[in-house]
């Protein structure tokens, strides 16, 4: 993680905790924990086509699923959900959310989950560098026989508002790329012994 991001990350935190104190700021960032992973698995019951029990998810992750219902009826062919990928040369690897065809264009898409509005991509900080790194296995990967041309980052609102969707071309996804081959060289050079 590049420092400015560890900065704003370490003063949102210190802010948090101001507010909430030491154990509220625990409790808080637990449940955000717990929401977006109740969120991510219910998506993947969804996309995989099981049904979703009346009753059985929390009312965040219902207004989550409202708020990208306008997305997943512009969704065809989906053909990959949460599912691994590895860039054997590179030496990394990580969980894609999908892969489907958003009006008919091949994407991977990353999935957000918000409780604020993010309606400009700078606002979902890394989620397109992760993205690029996700597409770059994703090519590399010969488990997987097709190629993707870029992504969408999709930012589901817990209180039921429209998700806010950032296309990111191939072009765009080349330059995010580079920033994370940054990264990546960054951690192995931190990590090697």
């Amino acid at each position: 993680m590049p420092d400015g991001s560890k900065a704003a990350l370490n003063r949102w935190r210190l802010n948090m905790i101001s507010k909430l104190g030491e154990e509220g700021f625990k409790e808080f960032y637990l449940d955000q924990l717990t929401k977006g992973k109740e969120f991510h698995k219910t998506l993947e019951k969804q996309l995989s086509g099981q049904a979703i029990p009346p009753g059985s998810i929390s009312m965040s992750t219902n207004e989550c699923l409202k708020s990208i219902d306008w997305v997943l009826r512009q969704l065809s062919e989906i053909s990959v959900v949460e599912s691994r990928v590895v860039h054997s040369k590179l030496g990394y690897r990580g969980v894609l959310d999908c892969v489907a065809k958003f009006r008919n264009k091949p994407v991977l898409i990353e999935w957000k989950r918000s409780d604020k509005p993010k309606p400009l991509l700078q606002s979902t900080y890394d989620a397109p560098i992760q993205l690029s790194a996700y597409v770059g296995a994703f090519n590399f990967d010969t488990n997987y026989n097709f190629q993707i041309e870029g992504g969408l980052v999709v930012v589901a609102y817990s209180n039921g508002a429209n998700a806010d969707i950032f296309h990111i071309t191939l072009e765009q996804c080349n330059q995010y790329w580079k920033l994370w081959l940054a990264r990546l060289k960054q951690y192995i050079s931190k990590t090697a012994i």
